[in-house]
């Protein structure tokens, strides 16, 4: 739910009036619209900020109550007369978990309903057990969902961010990362440790999300992401949604031609055998090594051409690089400027990720938090109650 949608009261569709059921469910999902977007109102505020009368908004508002999507909050004074009762959005109790199961280690979020974070947990996988098979992730899973969760049983989804293209029925299609799980469901994997609903995507579409929610992107609605690491990889934004693509595919650069042949191999050779390279090499630059410091520049460079190509094809008003080179952005960030400025006919902003490594996982959780709200609460069909067992009605109807 974002930006007010305004009721139909006396509203018609295709020369008929809309019969009652569709005005009380495009009324419902107007008033929560309005409450979550705006916050707590009274009802004289709320008639302003959805077209509704007085008594169709109190009637609405009975029901929304009954359903647990709306409160009713201390009378407020205002001025002579009789206390003015203010009206805010309910979220119920309940958590989400986002978990990144990255080719080091597993990355967890949990958040409360409304998408607000409420702790966090990292555990390292040893070296190359992830890519091998589950059975080695499944402890690491176990840790960190411990950690972000008091009583499993207010989980009302777990949802992965996974390196790979993630098909409709939530399996891992393809990964070069986690070859082992191609073919399945995480949860299928995973078993007993996983609670509540589960739900899978793409690592970097899970990045663009946390970004557009909390990150550089906020109030960008047409955006291209790119993630720097090892082998770069992108994700759109198109009308605030992101893209998946026919195949689940849009933004996958590892059969592209302009993706930076060097895939960073060119790294100093005191990096081989290192568990994570690319964060020793990012320190290495850091430290001013002059080799590193080239091949940043040389990778990036390449990474110019595939952005302003991006840029052309989309028309983004952003752009925003994200990933484990983001701490050496000051070597590179007025190159990517100059490039796109020309070689794009209207140069998109730039911008650089301030999320850090549980970028992907908070993302996966804000993701399930949006499927959640779209699936309980729709303008055609109205509000089912905000109820775990509603959700999970709806998830499978």
């Amino acid at each position: 739910m974002t930006g007010v949608t305004k009721g139909v009261e006396g509203m018609h569709r295709t020369g008929r009036r809309a019969d009652p059921s569709s005005v009380r469910s495009w009324n419902e999902y107007a008033v929560v619209d309005a409450l979550r977007t705006d916050g707590p109102q009274r009802i004289t505020e709320l008639v302003g900020s959805t077209g509704l009368s007085q008594a169709t908004l109190a009637e609405v508002l009975r029901g929304l109550s009954d359903k647990g999507w709306a409160d009713v909050g201390p009378a407020r004074v205002s001025g002579p007369g009789r206390p003015s009762q203010m009206f805010s959005a309910r979220t119920p109790a309940g958590q989400v978990l986002g978990v990144d199961i990255g080719p080091h280690s597993v990355r967890a979020v949990s958040t409360d309903l409304a998408g607000e974070p409420v702790r966090r947990a990292e555990c390292e996988v040893a070296d190359g057990e992830i890519r091998r098979d589950a059975s080695p992730v499944h402890e690491a899973v176990s840790t960190v969902v411990a950690e972000c969760t008091d009583d499993a049983s207010e989980v009302w989804v777990t949802a992965f961010a996974l390196s790979g293209t993630v098909d409709d029925g939530g399996r891992l299609a393809r990964s070069v990362t986690l070859p082992a799980w191609e073919g399945h469901r995480p949860g299928d994997l995973l078993g007993e440790c996983i609670q509540g609903i589960t739900m899978a995507d793409n690592d970097v579409r899970a990045a663009l999300w946390a970004e557009h929610r909390v990150g550089v992107s906020r109030g960008h609605t047409e955006v291209v992401q790119i993630q720097l690491g090892r082998r770069p990889s992108m994700a759109l934004l198109l009308g605030g949604v992101p893209r998946q693509g026919v195949h689940h595919i849009a933004g996958d650069l590892s059969m592209s031609a302009l993706r930076p042949t060097s895939e960073l191999r060119a790294w100093r050779s005191d990096a081989d055998g290192i568990r994570d390279p690319v964060g020793h090499m990012v320190q290495a630059a850091l430290d001013g090594d002059p080799a590193v410091l080239a091949t940043v520049k040389d990778y990036t460079g390449q990474v110019a051409e595939t952005l302003a190509l991006a840029a052309t094809l989309v028309d983004p008003s952003l752009v925003v690089v994200g990933g484990a080179l983001t701490p050496l952005a000051h070597l590179f960030e007025d190159d990517l400027r100059e490039y796109l400025a020309t070689h794009a006919q209207i140069a998109p902003e730039l911008g650089i990720s301030q999320l850090d490594q549980f970028a992907s996982a908070h993302g996966a959780a804000l993701l399930a938090s949006r499927d959640i709200l779209s699936t309980l609460a729709d303008p055609t069909t109205g509000l089912r109650p905000f109820t775990r067992e509603a959700y999970t009605a709806g998830v499978g109807s």
